[in-house]
């Protein structure tokens, strides 16, 4: 083999550190890393949410083989060119999706208004297809994703599960923050429970044993209502500021989600008084978030739109404020 030119180098290393940037984004993203996605703004991380299967499949090819067709450059590889023109439709992707769109927006659009936690917080991860078995128990306004546009993120759901399945008990303990008053709910959870009556009586034992079993269908409900409903701010799905709902045509927001996966929880014949919502901020960028929390014996879990793994709630960056009671009235928590 002819000596290679003093250029093939310097360039070909550069192309693996390129690829390899993207690699190592594309994982953080499709596996929805909440330390890695939080340095995007809300729509920066919607757009991620909602990107059309065709988009991620580009994506996911300009990586892979682009990393494949780098190393074979770096090898001297004859096949290196044929390679990279096959990655070639995710070019635009990179040097990474999150990475470019940070570059595009800037800081992007930060907005406060209150208690508006569902137009934030709540989308930076979603999840997982659906279980055929779960087609009926599923719900209205949840719709199935198709399989090949979502053959990573069905891997990470093997990988999520499996974890679940053969994990020992959770450290974890209750939530046990200090109390400053106990108090009717939030006027828009209200407002649902005056139109779905049955989805607000918590019923049945309001703590679980907690087994392998349950935190293998805990974290499978929870990625898969993150992978099956879209993140649709409330104002642009209803026209309404603020409006806690079952997610609609596959649409819904942070709360959306919470009361979506109680649904197919107590479906699942998990007693509803143990699963109860929860109203947070989110302790780096001090966004307003709504997550479901499920009382068990190895302590209070949080299932949580923004990642499939199901945590302990002081294992997750929030500060809750808010929290459903079994008797129907909320708990606020002191300020820490």
């Amino acid at each position: 083999m002819a000596r290679a030119p003093w250029y093939h180098w310097p360039v070909a290393g550069f192309a693996v550190l390129w690829y390899l940037a993207g690699a190592l984004d594309y994982a953080l993203t499709q596996f929805r890393v909440p330390q890695y996605l939080g340095q995007f703004t809300p729509d920066q991380q919607a757009y991620f949410t909602t990107m059309p299967a065709w988009v991620d499949g580009a994506w996911a090819v300009g990586v892979w083989i682009g990393l494949l067709g780098a190393v074979l450059l770096l090898l001297r590889n004859g096949a290196a060119g044929i390679v990279l023109a096959v990655a070639s439709p995710g070019w635009p992707r990179l040097p990474s999706g999150s990475l470019s769109l940070r570059a595009a927006h800037g800081r992007g659009h930060r907005r406060d208004r209150g208690l508006d936690h569902g137009r934030r917080a709540r989308g930076l991860v979603p999840g997982l297809p659906l279980r055929p078995r779960d087609a009926d128990a599923r719900g209205a306004g949840l719709k199935a994703v198709p399989a090949p546009g979502r053959l990573v993120r069905a891997l990470a759901l093997a990988v999520v599960t499996a974890g679940a399945a053969a994990s020992e008990m959770p450290e974890c303990r209750p939530m046990d923050l200090p109390v400053a008053r106990v108090e009717a709910p939030p006027s828009q959870y209200s407002a649902f429970c005056e139109r779905a009556r049955r989805a607000c009586d918590l019923l049945g034992a309001s703590r679980l044993s907690w087994s392998p079993d349950l935190q293998e269908t805990l974290a499978e409900t929870n990625a898969e209502v993150n992978e099956a409903v879209r993140l649709v701010p409330d104002w642009e799905n209803s026209g309404r500021e603020e409006l806690w709902s079952f997610p609609a045509d596959g649409n819904g927001d942070c709360e959306d989600f919470a009361l979506e996966k109680r649904r197919l929880l107590v479906a699942e014949g998990v007693p509803s008084a143990a699963l109860t919502c929860a109203i947070a901020f989110h302790a780096d960028l001090f966004l307003p978030h709504a997550v479901l929390l499920v009382e068990t014996t190895a302590g209070t879990l949080v299932l949580d739109n923004l990642s499939d793994e199901v945590r302990c709630w002081d294992a997750v960056p929030y500060v809750f404020t808010r929290r459903e009671r079994p008797d129907g009235r909320w708990t606020r928590f002191e300020r820490p």
